[in-house]
């Protein structure tokens, strides 16, 4: 009887008991199964064995193959579905193609001279959006898939997302014509400012988040511009993100070097490191320690002191003043920490080993501004050391 009603199904489990498990004898481990299954099959009633044939169909129909003409008015609904779709979302275009991040510009001194000017400088977590391709396979998603989330939560006010909102928003995100517009307003913006388009004309840009396709775009317009610009490594897995950090300048780039950070899951870093004169700049990504991660999840034991990033300045404080003659050292980027307790935690005394016996200044907005969404304290800016 239940090979009968399964036989119409192919893709549905079956409940028809192994000869195996048929011949188990009394008291064995088998037996035991066997009791089990025959009990539950037994249990399920008429209703129960319907809803499971609507559904094996139901699957089957979803497959395709089982019907041409059904397989036929799917795939116009599904085109019609996109287009309509595609056609609602690019209204938001300059909506989806923001980065999850805020540039943060700030006056550093410098002590290249006693005359010197004070650096302009800023500072952009850019967001890595998929490549354009206008569909979410083929290139990864890993940048943008958590801000999706955030973006539900800062519109519903809700910590629970539902998976078709989600979904939309990522596709929303993944679409050609919005990557195309992100990547524009990233080079406008890099361009604008070192350009003296805005308030204050900045002096150099420090960019992360930056995939081959937005590098190949700022590169272009450098050249165009005249200005210099140095960008780190992709991250070798093809998979994930290129991770890439830069620093573009309106002045030369007079040195380089590569320096690399290692988070706790041996995740490889490389920040973009290039010299201005007697400065030094790194642009950096940190990775996210574990107290920031509990902080942001809403603990408050925690005080997100950033050990990750503290550890990752030792290293670039040493690698930098050790092979170079740099009078100072300007760290510039996304911290994934609360930068005023981790500048806090480097400016004791007892931390003076951590920065290598340096002095050291932070140039963030107040600890009350978001500089990042769904994070209520600072993550960008810079820490200098002389």
């Amino acid at each position: 009887a239940i090979e009968a009603i399964e036989l119409p199904y192919p893709s549905m489990k079956s409940d028809v008991l192994p000869k195996q498990l048929l011949h188990a004898e009394p008291g064995s481990k088998l037996y035991l199964h066997l009791i089990k299954k025959v009990e539950v099959v037994c249990k399920r009633s008429t209703a129960d064995i319907e809803q499971r044939c609507a559904d094996a169909l139901r699957g089957q129909l979803l497959q395709a193959g089982l019907d041409s003409d059904l397989d036929d008015r799917r795939k116009s609904i599904a085109s019609d579905y996109r287009s309509a779709f595609e056609k609602h979302a690019l209204k938001y275009t300059s909506l989806l193609s923001l980065s999850d991040h805020s540039p943060v510009f700030a006056s550093i001194p410098t002590e290249d001279s006693p005359s010197s000017k004070p650096w302009k400088v800023f500072t952009w977590n850019v967001l890595e959006f998929p490549t354009g391709s206008g569909s979410c396979s083929g290139s990864t998603t890993d940048g943008v898939n958590p801000v999706c989330g955030h973006l539900i939560s800062a519109l519903n006010n809700r910590k629970r997302k539902r998976a078709d909102e989600h979904s939309m928003i990522l596709s929303g995100m993944s679409l050609k014509q919005v990557i195309d517009y992100h990547v524009g307003a990233v080079v406008d913006l890099m361009r604008c400012a070192l350009s003296g388009g805005l308030d204050s004309r900045a002096d150099v840009a420090l960019l992360q988040e930056l995939n081959h396709e937005t590098v190949a775009r700022l590169r272009e317009a450098c050249e165009a511009s005249g200005f210099h610009c140095l960008f780190s490594q992709a991250n070798d897995d093809e998979n994930k993100c290129d991770a890439m950090t830069a620093i573009i300048s309106n002045m030369p780039l007079t040195g380089h070097m590569d320096v690399t950070v290692q988070d706790g899951s041996k995740k490889i870093r490389r920040f973009a490191v290039g010299r201005i004169s007697a400065t030094w700049f790194v642009s950096c990504h940190m990775p996210m320690d574990e107290s920031q991660a509990k902080k942001r999840k809403g603990a408050t034991t925690t005080t997100c002191d950033g050990d990750v990033a503290a550890k990752a300045v030792t290293k670039i404080i040493e690698e930098v003043f050790a092979k170079s003659s740099a009078k100072q050292l300007i760290i510039g980027g996304d911290w994934n920490t609360d930068l005023h307790l981790l500048f806090d935690r480097l400016s004791k005394p007892e931390a003076e080993r951590d920065r290598c016996g340096k002095t050291i200044s932070l140039h963030t907005p107040p600890h009350d501004v978001e500089t990042c969404l769904g994070v209520e304290w600072p993550i960008d800016g810079f820490l200098r050391f002389s």
